[in-house]
């Protein structure tokens, strides 16, 4: 089972004229099964070479069973264990085992080193036990405790400290059901549930009554609820507690229903204290409900043929709330004879819907002159059209009411064309008053325009070899309007040509396309530019941050782009910039390293290609030459390209 610790057990620290010292801190763990683990942290100076840790503890209450080193990579595998009756000892050699180099555990912080293996001794009784580091030696010859800097000297230093060991700490991770309305028995399933230890609360209060049926079930009551909301139920062993929650199900108030009036279907119930569970009733027959959240349901309300109001019955349980709504017959407008007309005439309307004396009609949301024939018919009287476009004409029963819509001639107007900068090609019209007779015509040049419907057409554009603005006129007759869109050239590029001095490029961009005003780009980031007299993209001093780049160039938002190689090529390990890897590489690496000497290609010396120049690189040199070690990674065998993305440059590679 899994441990859990909470602070810190043995502790190397700073001291005035020392690398450090020992600490025992105090230690508190939740204990499983009786097994826990003392961490062994090191906070020290000074670049530690070996250590010894002795360990009193009390076999009454817990033994050491062993030690573990597996918290920190750099401390060796190889470390020495002594348990004895009452005390037990960790310590290891940081340089034990080839290649010899100097291992030393590096000065640093709270560097965990390994730990003591621990049991409990007999139960799982909360107790708390010493943790004691002797100052007098342990066992034969003595063991103290102790670490060495550079092999030369030893540093002793004891504090104590104590072991607290609790109870474990409890979980719940589901409570069933997740909503009730109380004056029932919830089942909480969770972890560490403990008879005769778990205490349960609601809302903070203990709960009496609450059984532990086992480890992971437990039952608690809860009372009836006396109003609705989140309630919280904690489970506690001793000081360690979790907490779970449930919904508490109180009467529900309806706030309003949508719509209050209308012809049949679905309605939403505005409100609070709805859920799952929650009932309905319309003229106090049952109706299904969907619940949405705790503040909206909805339900079905049949179609009617005649004006009814209807009861609606919404319960938790027996607690209920009571709301009204309307159903009225909706109208319905099927066709409008004729469906286009110059106004001042009297338009047929059919339908279904339709009440005398209680319907009315709209034109664009003001009155009009009307009349109801039937419950299928109307006429309605429309004025002169001033301008052309769709008229709405609405139905009403009520608040209940449905649109329809027919063309007003008149003059047409523009009130959109897209794309508003093009290339050339097929340009859509959009605005009002299109018909089959409208005329359109680019720049004065009458065009062949295709008519969608009476607010939609579409026009053929011709290609430009320049940006230029262009007008668009739609006629009725003697009656017009403009719009106006943007043309331009469509960018190509055919080829990048590359010159890199120093880690910095030049561009020269060939293609078609191109003006003074397109939108350049090297990886997505805006760069300056100077369009040469040959009508080429010209891009000065660019930054080679990786071994490929795209150049993008574009015309608002007609774009093309192309690749491009952008770097100095080198072999990689080959520091000195001779053209092969020796010994020399090496050399010339630890010269930059520690003797300040210059090198024309970083990259080149970075051998492992880890993004910085240090002793590594030279150590992977000499591994690669003399110790059958990996190759150097790319460009490696033949000079390329850094694929790799990092801070390094190479000003200069020319063997």
């Amino acid at each position: 089972m899994d441990v859990a610790r909470l602070c810190t057990a043995l502790t190397l620290v700073a001291a005035v004229g020392l690398a450090g010292t020992y600490r025992a801190g105090d230690v508190a763990v939740a204990t499983d099964a009786g097994a826990f683990a003392i961490p062994i942290v090191f906070t020290h100076q000074d670049d530690v070479t070996a250590v010894t840790v002795v360990l009193d503890y009390d076999a009454a209450l817990y033994a050491v069973t062993g030690a573990a080193v597996d918290e920190n990579t750099i401390v060796p595998e190889w470390h020495s264990v002594h348990i004895d009756e009452t005390w037990a000892s960790f310590g290891f050699i940081m340089d034990w085992a080839p290649p010899y180099a100097g291992q030393v555990l590096p000065a640093g912080t709270d560097q965990h080193a390994g730990r003591f293996l621990c049991t409990l001794a007999g139960g799982l009784t909360p107790r708390t036990a010493p943790i004691d580091l002797p100052a007098e030696g342990r066992g034969e010859p003595p063991l103290f405790n102790s670490y060495v800097v550079d092999n030369l000297d030893v540093f002793p230093a004891v504090v104590p400290g104590t072991l607290t060991i609790a109870w474990p700490a409890p979980s719940i991770a589901a409570i069933i059901p997740a909503s009730t309305a109380g004056g029932e028995t919830l089942v909480v399933q969770g972890s560490k549930f403990m008879a005769g230890v778990t205490e349960f609360r609601l809302d903070g209060a203990a709960v009496g009554g609450a059984v532990v049926v086992s480890d992971t079930t437990a039952q608690v009551p809860v009372p009836f609820c006396a109003e609705g909301g989140e309630r919280r139920i904690t489970a506690c062993n001793g000081e360690f507690c979790a907490e779970g929650y449930f919904a508490c199900r109180a009467a529900p108030v309806i706030a309003g229903i949508d719509p209050a009036i209308g012809s049949g279907g679905t309605i939403i119930v505005h409100g609070s204290g709805f859920y799952p569970e929650t009932t309905a009733a319309l003229d106090g027959e049952a109706a299904a409900v969907t619940f949405h959240d705790e503040s909206r349901i909805s339900l079905a309300i049949p179609a009617c043929a005649t004006r009814v109001e209807h009861t609606i019955e919404i319960c938790n349980g027996q607690l209920c709330d009571q709301a009204s709504c309307e159903c009225w017959p909706g109208a319905v407008i099927a066709s409008i004879s004729p469906d286009s007309t110059a106004g001042n005439e009297v338009l047929v309307i059919t339908g279904s819907g339709f009440v005398p004396g209680e319907t009315t009609f709209l034109l664009d949301g003001a009155a009009i002159d009307y009349e109801v024939i039937s419950s299928t018919e109307a006429r309605v009287t429309v004025p002169p059209c001033t301008t052309g476009g769709e008229r709405v004409l609405s139905v009403c029963n009520a608040t209940l009411c449905a649109n329809a819509v027919f063309q007003c001639r008149g003059a047409p107007f523009i009130a959109a064309i897209s794309p508003a900068v093009t290339t050339g090609g097929t340009l859509t019209i959009e605005g009002g008053g299109f018909y089959p007779e409208t005329e359109f015509s680019v720049d004065g040049e009458v065009v062949a325009a295709a008519i969608a419907d009476e607010a939609h057409a579409t026009i053929e554009a011709a290609p430009s070899t320049e940006r230029v603005e262009r007008v668009v006129r739609a006629c009725n007759g003697i009656l017009c309007n403009e719009g106006g869109f943007t043309c331009v050239p469509a960018v190509h590029i055919t080829s990048v040509d590359v010159a890199v001095e120093g880690g910095r490029a030049t561009l020269t961009v060939h293609g078609d396309g191109f003006l003074p005003d397109s939108l350049v780009t090297i990886d997505g980031a805006v760069v300056p530019f100077t369009l040469t007299e040959e009508g080429d993209i010209l891009v000065e001093d660019i930054a080679c941050a990786a071994a490929i780049a795209a150049v993008g160039v574009c015309n608002d938002s007609y774009c093309d782009s192309a690749e491009f190689a952008c770097g100095t090529r080198f072999l990689r390990a080959d520091a000195n910039v001779d053209g092969t890897v020796d010994i020399a590489d090496a050399i010339r690496i630890l010269g930059y390293l520690f003797s300040q000497r210059p090198l024309s290609c970083l990259d080149a010396a970075d051998a492992n290609d880890s993004g910085a120049i240090d002793i590594a690189d030279a150590v992977y040199t000499l591994a690669y030459l003399f110790a059958k070690g990996p190759e150097p990674l790319p460009p490696f065998g033949e000079v390329g390209l850094d694929p790799t993305d990092d801070a390094l440059s190479c000003d200069a590679y020319t063997p």
